[in-house]
């Protein structure tokens, strides 16, 4: 597989609280996004420590599946959820992280939180995670219309993260085609790119690093509000 990752501070926000991660080992891969919440110090410390409890996860030769990879986030977020219960200047911190762990032909993906999961097969994208917002809900029910949602005073407001005192990951596997490009993004990418923007990027590119030096671009050239992250692999 073929693997590119980005990210950026973006031209906001002081620091970057993206934390990525991609890593290899006999023939497995695997692959993060995570995106800190919590104020500059707290929201660094979240998404670095649950990518670095990945990273051991993913080293102690493991073989991922839901349950367990669901049960390792469970347990991230506790543990996350007691420092900052323990350290005032990290009390509130919290983090998003979509991950996913691959040999080519199956994935196996874990999530919590508004970072996204998304596969482009045959020219069409898919957003394979859902959003753990309140507003999801209201749009799954028919409340409110995706086009009222994003434009919601609420929009940001998460259902939950790793950090909170529940966390429940969702989980899920796919079956990989050859040609199938699979993206990680945090939100501050598809909060101001659109899905269709994405779609048209993966099918002008060549490469997982053309995509994602052409993604951040135009999430800086409309802005760059947020930090940014991306990560292409291409089967």
């Amino acid at each position: 597989m073929d693997f590119y990752s980005i990210t950026d501070r973006g031209k906001i926000r002081k620091t970057n609280e993206d934390s990525i991660c991609v890593e290899s080992r006999n023939g497995f891969y695997m692959a993060a996004v995570a995106d800190g919440l919590g104020g500059e110090n707290a929201g660094d410390y979240a998404s670095s420590e649950t990518v670095n409890s990945l990273k051991i996860f993913f080293s102690e030769n493991r073989i991922p599946n839901e349950k367990n990879t669901a049960e390792l986030v469970r347990q991230i977020s506790s543990k996350i959820y007691n420092l900052g219960l323990s350290k005032k200047n990290l009390n509130g911190m919290g983090t998003t992280l979509t991950a996913f762990f691959t040999d080519s032909k199956k994935l196996v993906w874990v999530h919590s939180g508004d970072s996204r999961l998304w596969l482009f097969r045959k020219n069409k994208l898919i957003q394979i995670t859902n959003d753990h917002r309140f507003i999801q809900d209201l749009i799954d029910d028919h409340t409110i219309s995706q086009e009222e949602a994003d434009v919601h005073p609420m929009k940001n407001l998460l259902d939950q993260c790793v950090g909170t005192p529940e966390c429940a990951p969702d989980t899920g596997t796919l079956n990989l085609e050859t040609g199938d490009f699979i993206i990680l993004s945090s939100d501050g990418l598809h909060d101001f790119i659109s899905g269709d923007q994405i779609q048209k990027t993966i099918k002008d590119s060549l490469s997982p690093e053309i995509i994602c030096k052409n993604l951040l671009n135009l999430a800086l050239e409309v802005g760059g509000k947020d930090n940014i992250s991306v990560i292409c692999s291409k089967v």
